[in-house]
């Protein structure tokens, strides 16, 4: 791991990693910000246990008349649910082509509504989980919005790299990897501070469902 520091701009930070362990990671934000000796773990930016809302993306279920299905994670957050057509080109309305339960994360199709029979689908939402957190810190002064990415793990936990202010730029400054193989449209974000965030975690914050 190397990391390299511009005092009050930004923090450039390149990985390999094999299997990240945030409670390993806080080592290096410890010691990029310096604000405990290099022998010592930062616990002003790591957080053991901490509820967080976390987004579970492209989950699949068939749909098979009006049976409901119970999401992966037995259960979303108000106003998140989003379901898909199998290739994403139709967005389904709740209440007219589906019903959810947020408590239970019970969802099923609506007779007469638009999604056919057996059809696969593609589900979108948040869920309150249980995750391990760092934080870093930093400081710039532009703002664009959130960046928020969430990754399947091999055990079917999710990790989530959540940026308070990301403004997107054509040069590299944030590169996430996660598997070799993947082939996506690359896209490039800056990360900026949000100071009204906890002291070691306005930059962003790695998590990890338990």
């Amino acid at each position: 791991m190397s990391i390299s520091r511009r005092t009050g701009e930004r923090a450039t930070v390149s990985v390999v990693v094999d299997d990240l362990k945030p409670a390993q990671y806080r080592f290096v934000a410890g010691n990029a910000i310096d604000w405990e000796s290099m022998t010592t773990l930062a616990t002003s930016n790591y957080t053991a246990t901490q509820s967080s809302q976390v987004m579970r993306f492209e989950e699949e279920h068939k749909l098979v008349g009006t049976t409901a299905i119970t999401l992966d994670r037995g259960g979303f957050t108000t106003g998140t649910i989003e379901v898909w057509r199998s290739d994403w080109s139709v967005e389904y309305v709740r209440g007219t082509d589906f019903t959810g339960t947020e408590a239970t994360g019970s969802v099923g199709a609506l007779s007469g509504g638009s999604i056919p029979d057996g059809n696969t689908v593609h589900m979108i939402y948040n869920f309150t989980a249980t995750v391990i957190e760092v934080g870093a810190g930093g400081q710039m002064a532009d703002f664009e919005g959130i960046l928020q990415i969430t990754h399947v793990l091999e055990n079917g936990k999710l990790l989530q790299i959540y940026g308070w202010r990301a403004k997107r730029t054509g040069d590299t400054e944030t590169t996430i990897s996660l598997a070799a193989e993947f082939s996506g449209t690359p896209m490039t974000f800056e990360l900026l501070a949000d100071m009204d965030q906890d002291p070691g975690e306005q930059l962003f914050k790695i998590q990890v469902e338990k």
